[in-house]
């Protein structure tokens, strides 16, 4: 099951892309489209079909790459990456001791995705020993992979949007023909469509985040009962 939930997470973005960019095309240039899905007989019309479906898993993979590279890179880990930082920071006071593999205090501010690092570390650590953490991991799993997909659909939406654009501007005959209500209807469902997907992906991550934060808290204040400091090893 985790199997097909991954080859979803990759392919899914760029299918979807793809399918915009037909929709898209066919409402403004069908003759584009025509010429893409003409085929003389049915053995060329499903290798249209499956070149389609094996190009856009390629596709797919390319938009999470590109996700994954915005994800920890600044302004946008600021404003999209999961956030376990506010949670350390107030941990790391009186409950948890950052050390280094000398056994040193790690002194350095942490950023964000060191924050994560450090997190990920000790939640699957506990995994096996902690019944909250392993029955939480299912959820937090699958939240993960749609937070993940849904980032990935988003720039592949984008990507969809300049590539008609683009597709549009090289054939349109005047700048008439580019700017008319048809095509401001597509723009503007095209537009409010990747709104959607920004919504639910902001919606998704910030579950995802009060998920494993609360987890987290809960995990660790039981632990620190025993009396002592929790000492996690970091080395950046």
């Amino acid at each position: 099951m985790d199997e097909v939930r991954h080859f979803l997470r990759y392919t899914l973005p760029g299918l979807s892309a793809v399918i915009q960019l037909l929709i898209g095309l066919s409402i403004t240039d069908s003759g584009i489209v025509c010429k893409i899905l003409s085929a003389k007989d049915l053995t060329q019309s499903l290798g249209i079909i499956l070149a389609i479906f094996i190009g856009s898993g390629g596709l797919g993979y390319l938009f999470a790459n590109i996700y994954f590279s915005l994800y920890w890179s600044w302004p946008f880990s600021r404003l999209i990456a999961i956030d376990h930082l506010i949670l350390l920071k107030d941990l790391r006071k009186e409950i948890i001791e950052i050390v280094d593999f000398s056994g040193k205090a790690y002194a350095n501010d942490l950023s964000k995705r060191e924050a994560w690092t450090i997190f990920t570390q000790y939640w699957h650590s506990k995994i096996k020993e902690n019944k909250k953490i392993e029955g939480i991991n299912i959820i937090t799993d699958r939240l993960t992979d749609v937070t993940h997909g849904l980032g990935a659909t988003f720039i592949g939406s984008l990507s969809a949007l300049v590539s008609w654009i683009v597709i549009h501007l090289s054939i349109a005959q005047s700048s008439a023909s580019f700017i008319s209500p048809k095509i401001f209807i597509v723009f503007l469902a095209w537009a409010i469509l990747i709104f959607m997907l920004g919504v639910a992906y902001r919606r998704t991550n910030l579950a995802l985040q009060s998920i494993a934060n609360t987890t987290l808290t809960d995990i660790v204040c039981t632990e620190y009962q025993a009396g002592n400091k929790i000492k996690i090893y970091y080395q950046n």
